[in-house]
C-alpha cells in the first residue's frame, strides 16, 4: 500500500485514488491468483493489521447481492486505543466514577474515551499515546479486563458495537455519577 500511497486510515471507497487502488489490487489478484468475479458483487472490508491493514474480498451469492450502503465510522487515527472490558455495569461505573474523580480536572485536557456495548459486555475505549498513564490503567484493571492497544484490538468493538457514550465517555458518565 506505501507504493500507491495509501494507508489504513486513508482508505475511503468515495475516494476516487483509493476506489483506483482497490481496483488494481482485484486486477493484480486475478492476474496472480486466478481470482476473477467478473460482475459479481464484492464485499471488501479492510482490517487494520500492525503493519497497515488486510482486505478481505468475499463474492456475494446473487441472492445476497443487494446493495447495502454502510457508514465508516469515525475512529482516532491519531491516538492510540486502549480496549477494557467490564462484563458488569456495576463495575464499569465504579471504574469509570473513580477515574473520573481522581484522574480528569476541568482545568486539565481530559484524555478521549469512548463506552460501547457489545455480546452483554461494557467495553471502554480510552485514546492516548504509546501507553496509558500507569494509575488510570491499574485502576480500570482492578474493575475490568485489558483486552488489548490498537486499532486492531479495538476494531470488532468499533464496527460491532453499540455506542453509548462517545467524545469523551469518562467525563460524560463521571459527571452524571457525580451528581448522584
Amino acid at each position: 500500500m506505501e507504493d500507491y500511497q495509501l494507508t489504513f486510515d486513508s482508505l475511503d471507497w468515495q475516494n476516487g485514488h483509493s476506489r483506483s487502488v482497490i481496483k488494481e489490487f482485484l486486477r493484480i489478484a486475478c492476474r496472480q491468483k486466478g481470482f476473477c468475479p467478473g460482475d459479481s458483487r464484492l464485499l471488501i472490508e479492510a482490517v487494520p493489521d500492525e503493519e497497515g491493514c488486510v482486505l478481505l474480498v468475499t463474492m456475494l451469492p446473487e441472492e445476497k447481492a443487494k446493495r447495502k450502503v454502510y457508514r465508516i465510522k469515525e475512529n482516532q487515527p491519531s491516538l492510540t486505543p486502549f480496549l477494557f472490558r467490564f462484563d458488569q455495569a456495576e463495575n464499569l461505573l465504579a471504574a469509570v466514577d473513580r477515574v473520573y474523580r481522581q484522574f480528569y480536572h476541568p482545568q486539565k485536557a481530559a484524555c478521549s474515551s469512548r463506552l460501547y456495548l457489545l455480546n452483554r459486555a461494557y467495553y471502554l475505549i480510552m485514546y492516548g499515546g504509546k501507553r496509558l498513564p500507569c494509575p488510570v490503567e491499574i485502576l480500570l484493571t482492578e474493575y475490568g479486563s485489558y483486552v488489548g492497544k490498537g486499532q486492531q484490538a479495538a476494531a470488532q468493538v468499533l464496527e460491532h458495537g453499540k455506542l453509548l457514550a462517545g467524545e469523551d465517555a469518562v467525563t460524560t458518565v463521571g459527571l452524571q455519577l457525580a451528581r448522584c
